[in-house]
């Protein structure tokens, strides 16, 4: 089904161009803008995130491990409009507010919808709810995820070859999985960017302990 959500369109120093339905924008490998967020929590002494397994149905990526939530800027929107997202996917409200911006990212990758070239606008949002609070819609989000950044960091590394991590599903159900690498949306050789292969992940991540630890001078 084709996607006719508009979105502005830029040159590559940011420019706006215009206006395109996104589908289109991303035929044509227009830069356009994007948000990510990176929920993070305390749980006791442990600094963990909360992440997203994209449905199994989604175009790309299909169920694997994606950020808390992450989506197309709209027409008109700002950055920090679009934690709307978060609603749509994991189904919480947040406070703007509460955004902490970690820059911007510039990323070029192909896609099956395309030549994908965006400007991402990166945030982490602390939110102690428990897992079990998130409402994720199932045909964004098959799952939100609890996972210890040192676990995820380890595992990125190279450090370690997986572990568990517990799940809550749009059906209301808390379970344990073993997860790899191969488990979490890849930034392999098809991404064109400044990062070695997980760079973007474990900067963010590291970010997102870092932020926990009440440290307050934050960029990807």
């Amino acid at each position: 089904m084709p996607n006719d959500e508009l979105i502005d369109v830029f040159d590559e120093l940011g420019q706006p161009q215009g206006v395109l339905p996104r589908d289109q924008a991303h035929l044509e490998g227009r830069w356009h803008q994007v948000f990510h967020v990176l929920i993070v929590a305390m749980r006791n002494t442990t600094p963990v995130v909360i992440l997203q397994e994209r449905a199994h149905t989604k175009l790309t990526f299909p169920g694997l491990l994606d950020l808390s939530a992450t989506g197309h800027l709209l027409t008109g929107e700002t950055a920090v409009e679009g934690v709307r997202e978060v609603a749509e996917e994991i189904g919480v409200e947040l406070n703007p507010i509460g955004l902490v911006p970690l820059g911007v990212r510039r990323v070029v990758d192909e896609t099956p919808e395309g030549v994908n070239r965006e400007f991402v606008n990166v945030f982490l949002y602390r939110d102690e709810r428990p897992l079990a609070a998130y409402r994720p819609r199932s045909i964004e989000v098959a799952a939100v995820v609890e996972i210890p950044i040192s676990a995820a960091l380890a595992l990125l590394s190279g450090e370690a070859t997986d572990f568990n991590a517990t799940y809550f599903n749009h059906q209301g159900r808390l379970s344990t999985h073993r997860i790899t690498r191969n488990n979490f949306v890849p930034e392999g050789p098809t991404v064109k960017s400044d990062a070695s292969e997980w760079g973007y992940w474990r900067t963010v991540l590291i970010m997102a302990e870092r932020y926990l630890m009440g440290e307050r001078n934050l960029s990807i």
